[in-house]
């Protein structure tokens, strides 16, 4: 039942899926001056300090449309907070706390840079530009237990209706459940008008500095 839903849902999201690699790959070129200056840095500051030396991304295993995949950001923690790190753990939750991460990573959180490299994904079909967050196996689970099943049918994204409401009392999983309502009730063109919005907000937000 949940793969024929799933199915259903992606014939749907034909328009959608097209567009969002469309906009990764438009990105990534727009973007590879800037990639490859994150890269530089965070070598550089490796090379200045030793608790910030490392690979320049850090992976993460996540879910995504029910499916287990290697998340890659930019690298933000310290060495010694990385290494610590366990399957239930996420760089997102740690990273706020200051002495955690780098002098890079502090700028690269302020306007959401660290997760550029998830465009590559998106070109490979794993996440979408709007969406629920791809949760860590265990949040995931939970999830489920509760009767909360917005990535078992949705790609996990970059942005979504819940990531514009930081700061606000909200619930990430009742938007994202209410995202999902939203992808069965539009039609493919409304569904698309939605997103645009989201990533245009989105982007506004982040030269602000308020990160997501």
């Amino acid at each position: 039942m949940v793969r024929r839903e799933e199915q259903d849902l992606n014939e749907k999201f034909r328009l959608k899926f097209g567009v969002d690699k469309l906009f990764a790959l438009l990105a990534g070129a727009l973007f590879s001056p800037l990639i490859a200056l994150i890269c530089l840095s965070i070598w550089i500051e490796g090379l200045f300090f030793r608790e910030s030396r490392g690979s320049v991304f850090h992976r993460e295993e996540r879910i995504s449309q029910g499916k287990r995949f290697c998340l890659l950001k930019f690298r933000v923690l310290k060495t010694s907070v990385s290494r610590k790190m366990t399957e239930n753990d996420s760089a997102t939750f740690l990273q706020f706390e200051t002495e955690n991460t780098t002098w890079t990573g502090k700028l690269l959180i302020k306007f959401y840079l660290d997760e550029v490299p998830q465009f590559f994904h998106i070109l490979m079909g794993r996440m979408s530009f709007v969406g629920p967050r791809p949760r860590i196996p265990s949040v995931y689970e939970e999830d489920l237990q509760e009767g909360f099943t917005a990535l078992q049918y949705l790609r996990g994204s970059i942005t979504g209706p819940h990531q514009l409401a930081k700061g606000i009392e909200n619930n990430p999983r009742y938007l994202s459940e209410q995202y999902l309502e939203k992808c069965r009730a539009y039609t493919p063109v409304e569904l698309l008008r939605y997103d645009l919005g989201v990533m245009y907000k989105t982007i506004f937000k982040n030269l602000k500095g308020e990160g997501l």
